[in-house]
């Protein structure tokens, strides 16, 4: 520093004076109570533009009133060579008032130094621990501090999530203590890499667990900070079990949805082959004597096709894509019916107490459909038991809250049987195809699929409840209406067919069988590749058709498309809708299209006969 540092290695005077003018600490000098030097910070802290501004004022100009005659003792002490260090409260060049710490500090021969320290950075502070103390405490999110995985504090909305009354019963625990076992290394492991500076998920989900010992699902956003060599954790948790079961309910909706349209496309094609299988086995079975060999080939083969066809028909309603045939039932005797028919293949030795209460009103479906969710569900039960247990089958009015949906009056059908039960894991998925509690082989996991399907098509719901160890319970849920019951009426003989019917098809193969097994029924048959095709053919002999027999799903024009076509240029043409499955909508009322009967490949000649026999007659 040159000459400013003298031989001994103190500072000179005029350095020492240099370095307390730049000081960022307040400096000011007084003799018997005047100012006779301050450096700049001591100008800032009390409110003037410079030092010199300072000079020769009376250190009493910065005492409130009310204080003068405790600093007039301050300087009397500092006169006799008494330090002393004290807070006060002074008054700035503006009229503000300051809270600072002083120093007096006596230098001889009447001068004093004062070192002054503002204490607002201390009052800010604590206003803000103050601030941030209340919004901790109520703040209605669970707010926690951990210090190396031990809760350090937490609030009253964290204490009461997990059960606790009062947040001191959980300073002390550690945060495992409120964590399922399982979830327990993976925070035990981001617990470590915290500590260690490591990057780690901030935001995550966890099985907790309350004081009573009951579960919840929670979501953790996390924010740490070092203090010292220590890793101070924040917390903020939430319940999140509602959120998590809802996007598993839309995922499982999805997951179904997605290939419910994969079985449709998948049955459309496959139809198309039945179709063809199907009226080529009984045209043929019409000209073969009954009691040879081929004709029993022909009937197994048409009896095969009709089972693939139900196969089929299983696929479609898992996928909500088939409703069937859905009339007014009497549920208890259709339910009946089904249990009688189901009973027969479940061993003797498996106990099944039936209990059908009376439902006053009907349901509207498909009988088949019913058949199957009972059959399906007591098949279910049947393996469950192994052909050792109990099965209880019961059929009650439902109440609304039982339901968990809306409308006016349920039924409830509860299957339960005592097996072996089905584990968590497993009934997070039961109801997609191909999910199968049964042993390897025992099943093809569509059953419980299946239901799944036609109880949703019902507008109804399905539970189920089980533990390991502990049997299931399967409940369906469907709702009652006040339709009348429709009873069986017999089905008159028809007369021989007469007739001319326009076979439309875009696929050659099904075209060629639907118009042979046309012809069978003693109709006049003329083809047509496509909907276009058609419509020329009506055009050029607009009398010439009784009925137009069209597929629903072909390209260019589709099946709803010639309809109203033909409903526009020929008002009263007759039509009848034929599909495989399909993917074109059916629109709003089909029957003003002149649409007189719907068929589902693959088509049996009864059905075909019934179907065309409706369209001429309207019978």
């Amino acid at each position: 520093m040159g000459n400013e540092v003298s031989a001994s290695g103190a500072l000179n005077p005029e350095a020492f004076q240099r370095l307390a003018e730049l000081a960022s600490v307040a400096l000011l000098a007084h003799r018997e109570g005047r100012v006779v030097w301050a450096n700049a910070a001591a100008a800032h802290l009390a409110g003037y533009p410079c030092p010199t501004a300072l000079i020769g004022r009376s250190v009493l100009d910065f005492v409130q009133p009310e204080n003068r005659a405790e600093v007039t003792a301050g300087l009397e002490r500092a006169a006799r060579g008494e330090g002393q260090t004290y807070r006060q409260t002074f008054q700035r060049a503006d009229g503000s008032t300051l809270d600072a710490e002083l120093q007096r500090v006596p230098l001889g021969e009447g001068l004093t130094l004062v070192v002054a320290r503002s204490l607002e950075p201390e009052r800010l502070q604590r206003a803000a621990e103050l601030r941030a103390r209340a919004f901790f405490d109520a703040s209605t999110a669970a707010l926690g501090i951990s210090r190396l995985g031990v809760h350090v504090e937490v609030n009253l909305a964290y204490a009461r999530l997990f059960g606790f009354d009062d947040p001191q019963e959980l300073v002390g625990v550690p945060i495992l203590d409120l964590i399922d076992p399982s979830e327990h290394e993976r925070i035990r492991d981001n617990v470590r890499r915290r500590a260690q500076g490591e990057p780690v998920e901030e935001s995550y989900d966890a099985l907790a667990r309350r004081r009573d010992g009951s579960s919840f699902m929670m979501g953790v956003k996390v924010s740490s900070y070092r203090d010292g060599s220590d890793t101070i954790t924040l917390v903020v948790v939430r319940d999140v079990t509602a959120e998590k079961a809802a996007e598993a309910q839309v995922r499982h909706r999805e997951r179904l949805e997605a290939i419910g349209r994969l079985a449709g496309g998948v049955a459309h094609d496959f139809n198309n082959i039945l179709a063809a299988i199907l009226a080529n086995a009984e045209l043929s079975l019409l000209t073969v004597p009954a009691d040879t060999s081929l004709h029993h080939n022909l009937s197994v083969i048409r009896d095969a096709t009709q089972r693939a066809r139900n196969l089929v028909s299983q696929i479609l309603t898992f996928g909500r894509r088939d409703r069937g045939n859905a009339i007014a039932l009497d549920p208890v005797q259709v339910i009946g019916e089904a249990l009688t028919l189901a009973r027969a293949g479940i061993p003797a030795s498996t106990h099944v107490d039936v209990v059908l209460q009376p439902i006053s009103g009907s349901v509207v479906a498909d009988p088949v459909h019913l058949h199957q969710i009972v059959l399906n569900l007591l098949s279910n039960a049947a393996d469950a038991v192994a052909g050792r247990g109990r099965i209880e089958v019961r059929l009650e009015p439902a109440t609304l809250r039982d339901a968990g949906a809306t409308g006016a009056r349920w039924l409830k059908l509860q299957v339960r049987d005592d097996g072996p039960g089905i584990d968590a894991g497993t009934r997070a998925h039961l109801f997609e195809p191909y999910v199968t509690t049964k042993a390897a082989a025992g099943g093809h996991g569509l059953g419980l699929a299946v239901v799944h399907g036609i109880v949703t098509s019902l507008g109804g719901v399905i539970r189920v409840e089980s533990q390991k160890g502990h049997g299931a319970a399967f409940d369906v849920y469907l709702p009652v209406s006040d339709e009348p019951v429709l009873r069986p009426t017999p089905v008159p003989d028809r007369p021989q067919a007469q007739g001319h019917v326009l076979v439309v098809d875009d696929e050659k193969l099904v075209r060629r069988a639907i118009a042979r097994l046309t012809e069978s029924l003693g109709y006049q048959v003329t083809e047509a590749e496509s909907g276009a095709a058609a419509l020329a053919l009506v055009r050029a002999k607009p009398a010439a058709y009784d009925i137009v027999l069209s597929d629903i799903t072909m390209p260019e024009m589709t099946g709803p498309e010639l309809a109203r076509s033909l409903a526009r240029e020929f008002p009263g043409q007759r039509v009848v809708l034929c599909t495989g499955y399909s993917s074109v909508p059916l629109d709003g009322n089909i029957s003003a299209l002149g649409v007189r009967a719907l068929l589902y490949k693959p088509v049996a000649r009864e059905d075909l006969a019934a179907a065309l026999h409706q369209a001429l007659t309207g019978e």
